[in-house]
């Protein structure tokens, strides 16, 4: 039997994530799952030369600590993902870029969240700045990948910027 929701009631909103209690019917019965629902969210992987990569050390409220990544951000409501991308890059980095491709489309926690994350790869990498979103403090890093992989790693990764460092190779 293939599970079907029968009811869903919205339990918090906020413009970054809403939290929703599904009720399913099981083989097993009436199930009561929670969903927090995201939107699409981008991860941007910028080399501006060969073996150096494009990071931010940006304080993550959620974790209550700065880490080290690489660029990322929501794709705003009818945005374009790769559109998102370049503002992204724009306003956390600095740069922008002539052209972008999605390398990769993935859900980082179907258990409990419907996100979907794009990794995308950014080229024709430029000087074109733009301000940051309130509350973000970013520093940007352009590092050797084998320096931003070490640096990633001993701040608690995420799973873009493990999944970026990995499609780069060793460095």
């Amino acid at each position: 039997m293939i599970p079907r929701c029968i009811a869903e009631q919205e339990r918090y909103r906020h413009r970054r994530a809403v939290v929703v209690e599904e009720r399913w019917v099981t083989v097993d019965g009436e199930v009561l799952r929670p969903v927090v629902r995201f939107p699409t969210t981008v991860g941007i992987i910028a080399c501006p030369v060969p073996g150096r990569i494009l990071m931010v050390r940006q304080w993550r409220y959620p974790v209550r600590r700065f880490t080290v990544e690489i660029p990322a951000g929501t794709v705003e409501p009818g945005e374009d993902p790769l559109a998102a991308a370049v503002r992204e890059l724009r306003e956390e980095t600095g740069w922008g870029a002539t052209a972008v491709h999605e390398v990769l489309r993935y859900t980082p926690e179907h258990g409990t969240s419907d996100e979907t994350v794009i990794l995308v790869e950014a080229t024709g990498l430029h000087l074109a700045p733009l301000p940051p979103d309130p509350g973000e403090q970013c520093e940007v890093l352009d590092l050797p990948v084998a320096e931003a992989r070490a640096q990633a790693i001993a701040g608690g990764p995420d799973a873009r910027t493990l999944l970026a460092l990995a499609r780069l190779g060793a460095g």
